[in-house]
């Protein structure tokens, strides 16, 4: 999954997001925790979603604090990322076809606007495609956000069908979804996501955070 602070396709540090009635009836006020494997490191990753009076809020608690603030198709509006010992404090907002980012990033002021297109902003992956999950469709492309380059890139997520599997002792039935960059970037990098099929949790995540060579990560979900 792309981690947002860096080139790391990882649920790292997704956050918050505004989810569409039909979530919010199987996902009401979840306190969430993820084990997260990157090589032959553990950790722990923990989440939080409150209902808030006119949305959703996802809140991912590590060294860090990013915030995705999406509308009710999950489409992301806003992020922000707050990190007091890497002297980072960014806001990030879509207006039009643009990311318009302000603040600051490892100490020096940014002040920058990426062109996109029409395409959705996923800024949190593990979520945001809760309704292509949902849907019929086969695939769907979408911009992400690379936060430590403050560059935008373009993905696609491909249906790679259903799938059983045990995660602490618990059974899921999955809807396995793929990840990959566009075109022929597409053979440079991609990654795994499983939803649970009854309500589109995500559960788990299976990738490489990096170019050839990067360890191998894994999050799965713990309760």
């Amino acid at each position: 999954m792309l981690k947002e602070t860096s080139f790391t396709p990882v649920l790292f540090s997704i956050i918050l997001l505004f989810l569409n009635p039909a979530l919010s009836a199987a996902l009401d006020d979840y306190d969430l925790y993820y084990q997260v494997q990157v090589g032959d490191k553990y950790f722990q990753d923990r989440y939080l979603l409150q209902k808030l009076p006119d949305h959703w809020l996802r809140t991912f608690i590590t060294g860090s604090e990013t915030t995705v603030t999406c509308n009710d198709s999950t489409r992301t509006l806003r992020m922000t990322v707050q990190d007091s010992l890497a002297d980072t404090d960014l806001m990030i907002v879509r207006q039009n076809n643009y990311l318009v980012i302000t603040g600051r990033q490892l100490g020096k002021q940014v002040n920058k606007n990426l062109k996109i297109d029409d395409r959705p902003w996923f800024q949190a992956i593990s979520h945001s495609l809760y309704d292509f999950v949902k849907s019929e469709d086969s695939e769907i492309e979408f911009w992400f956000l690379l936060v430590d380059g403050l560059q935008a890139y373009k993905l696609k997520a491909l249906k790679a069908g259903l799938e059983t599997i045990t995660l602490d002792g618990r059974e899921y039935e999955t809807c396995k979804v793929k990840v990959t960059l566009k075109g022929i970037l597409s053979a440079l990098w991609s990654s795994y996501y499983w939803y649970r099929a009854t309500d589109g949790l995500f559960v788990q995540y299976k990738g490489r955070n990096g170019p050839p060579g990067t360890p191998y990560t894994i999050v799965r979900l713990l309760n």
